[in-house]
């Protein structure tokens, strides 16, 4: 991860791009992708090739890691 990508990414946004989502949870862009194609990250759609995910959806990944010891 590069430093400026780092600083780009703000916590406090409401919604965050593929990349953004990805370097919260600390994987691939493409792994973000495939949760969303699966329904496992919510996201929305913003023009057929934008999508946001909102940090509800982050916040709900991480509880149900919490809940059953894995979240994906």
């Amino acid at each position: 991860m590069l430093a400026s990508e780092s600083a780009r990414t703000n916590i406090h946004q409401r919604f965050f791009t593929i990349v953004e989502a990805a370097l919260i949870l600390k994987v691939s862009a493409d792994t973000v992708r495939r949760m969303v194609k699966r329904g496992q990250l919510r996201c929305v759609v913003i023009t057929e090739r934008t999508r946001r995910i909102p940090l509800e959806a982050l916040n709900e990944l991480a509880q149900k890691g919490l809940n059953d010891g894995t979240a994906w």
